[in-house]
């Protein structure tokens, strides 16, 4: 496969946030040409980037869109959030089909901010306990405000879109699997 060709840029031309002000310039096997950010800044910027990356950003408006984490990301819930917003909105995780496909989210605020995220958990949640996991509480709902909790393996097992629950009214059992049981009634006769 040959080396992409790719047209001359015309003076004044806009790309992105990007606006050509002068002739292009060959150095060494790449074509430049000088552009004009919105923020007024101007440098020479690849012309296959401007073509491949239109929304392409310089320094300084990449910098000023960051959010400084600042040690966020060595927070133990800081994974846990990242975990959840990669399978709601990543379609190449495995577990996409079973989160994103249907319609499953991230607040929007707390994939913003991941501060957000955590001040959230820790003042309405309480600290992550041993064995707990961060679990939805409408199981067709998204993850925001109100929605999730912390919950043991086993009723997170029980809140899948696949459990069978019967339900009677002012009351919810979930039918769990036979191992389940015949492992407590085992446990039960053994103590006695």
């Amino acid at each position: 496969m040959g080396k992409k060709i790719y047209p001359e840029i015309k003076i004044g031309t806009k790309i992105g946030s990007r606006t050509v002000v002068g002739a292009e310039i060959k150095e060494s096997r790449y074509r430049f040409v000088p552009a004009v950010c919105d923020c007024g800044r101007q440098d020479n910027v690849r012309v296959d980037r401007l073509y491949r990356k239109p929304t392409l950003r310089c320094l300084n408006c990449s910098a000023q869109e960051r959010i400084p984490l600042h040690g966020v990301c060595y927070h133990p819930l800081y994974n846990i959030l990242r975990s959840a917003i990669n399978r709601c909105h990543n379609p190449l995780n495995k577990q996409y089909h079973q989160y994103g496909l249907r319609g499953i989210r991230v607040h929007s605020e707390w994939r913003a901010d991941p501060r957000a995220f955590i001040e959230y958990i820790e003042t309405h949640l309480g600290p992550r306990t041993a064995g707990h996991h961060l679990d939805r509480v409408d199981n067709n709902g998204n993850y925001e405000p109100g929605n999730v909790r912390w919950v043991t393996q086993t009723q997170n097992n029980n809140n899948r879109k696949n459990s069978r629950v019967n339900r009677i009214p002012g009351e919810k059992y979930v039918i769990v699997p036979l191992s389940m049981v015949k492992d407590e009634y085992f446990n039960k006769n053994s103590e006695e």
